[in-house]
C-alpha cells in the first residue's frame, strides 16, 4: 500500500495490498463457512450458509477486478 500526502491529507494511492489482503479474507471466510456447512445437519441451516458463501464469493470476484484494473 502506498500513501501520500495531498493538500494536507493522507491519500492511499496503491490498492495493490489491500486487494489482496481482501481476497485473502474472502477465501478464508469462504473456507470457514464451507467447513461450518459440513458439520451442520439442518437443511436451512445448510441454505443459509450457502447463501454466505456465494456471497463472499462475489466479494471476492470484486476485489479481483479491483485488483487487475491497478495491474493493467
Amino acid at each position: 500500500m502506498k500513501i501520500e500526502e495531498k493538500e494536507g491529507k493522507f491519500v492511499i494511492v496503491d490498492y495493490r495490498k489491500v486487494l489482496a489482503m481482501g481476497i485473502a479474507v474472502e477465501n478464508k471466510s469462504i473456507r470457514f463457512y464451507e467447513a461450518c456447512k459440513g458439520k451442520v445437519s439442518l437443511e436451512m441451516t445448510k441454505t443459509g450458509l450457502q447463501a454466505v458463501i456465494e456471497q463472499e464469493r462475489k466479494h471476492k470476484v470484486f476485489f479481483e477486478e479491483m485488483l487487475k484494473k491497478f495491474i493493467l
